[in-house]
């Protein structure tokens, strides 16, 4: 396997392509048949949303089992239950996200080309590793008298584990960006490209869409920008689902599970926050009508 984006591994990629690396850069930049770059695209955002929130989850663990080993202090109720919120949320869209390429964007892809098998055996991996972390995840929660013996174990094992799927799943992430979406750019056009897009938000809730914008993005202007530039958003949209269901997820899960990278107990609160409206027809077609990024 290999990982490193270093001038090794990109020549590997120009070799499976067949392209000079002047080629790759003018068919990752925005151009006639694409408004928007590579470096912006779905695919990558997505990329960036789930490594982010993983190496999040990697530092909770790792700072409840240093508490377990130095400390010798048992890790609480609320943190157990709200790392077991994260790995699920996680879970999820891992799995949605593979579910999407699987079924959608790869068949689409082999239409006019070819592309490496691993980037599809990948997912094998990817989701046994993922299936130890949510199994041990919900051991660690079903504990009736928790102990330093009992969680230590566990804890250790998600963190070991953790590791190991940072690594397969940024190689994995690397290629898809690398060939996976330059083949896409080469041979098809973002319009012709639009309804696979379609398909992937028709199965989208908001939440999952700021689930990957919160870890994409580290400020609001960026996620906005990104949902206005790149996937032509409508306003109203943005205003009164996305950026209800942003906020719902910092308070509910990303901040509580900062605290506990930080060796903190997480700070669990209900702040009023508007409900996002109902996903009517109208709305639902007033947002996908609007989208052509992917």
């Amino acid at each position: 396997r290999y990982f490193q984006n270093n001038k090794t591994t990109m020549c590997r990629f120009q070799e499976v392509l067949g392209l000079s690396e002047k080629e790759i850069t003018q068919i990752k930049a925005v151009n006639e048949t694409w408004h928007i770059s590579a470096e912006d695209d779905g695919w990558t955002m997505a990329h960036k949303g789930l490594t982010t929130h993983l190496k999040l989850l990697q530092s909770a663990f790792q700072s409840c089992l240093s508490i377990l080993t130095e400390k010798n202090a048992v890790i609480g109720v609320a943190t157990i239950a709200k790392l077991w919120e994260a790995v699920t949320l996680f879970y999820q869209n891992l799995n949605h996200h593979h579910l999407n390429e699987e079924e959608l964007v790869f068949p689409f892809l082999k239409k006019r080309c070819t592309f490496p098998e691993r980037m599809s055996s990948d997912h094998k991996e990817i989701l046994q590793l993922l299936d130890i972390i949510r199994t041990h995840a919900n051991e660690l929660k079903e504990l009736q008298s928790p102990s330093v013996h009992l969680q230590q174990p566990l804890i250790r094992e998600i963190c070991e584990t953790i590791g190991k799927l940072l690594l397969i799943n940024q190689e994995h992430f690397l290629e898809e960006e690398e060939v996976g979406l330059v083949l896409l750019r080469k041979y098809f056009t973002e319009e012709e490209y639009g309804p696979v897009v379609q398909k992937i938000m028709e199965s989208e809730t908001m939440e999952d869409l700021a689930y990957l914008l919160l870890g994409a993005y580290t400020s609001e202007k960026d996620r906005i920008r990104w949902c206005k530039d790149v996937a032509r958003m409508p306003s109203e949209v943005i205003r009164t689902a996305l950026k209800p269901a942003l906020r719902r997820l910092e308070i509910n899960v990303v901040y509580p599970v900062h605290d506990v990278a930080s060796g903190e107990e997480p700070v669990l609160s209900s702040p009023e926050i508007p409900a996002a409206p109902k996903s009517t027809p109208k709305m639902k077609n007033l947002f996908l009508s609007c989208i052509k990024c992917n």
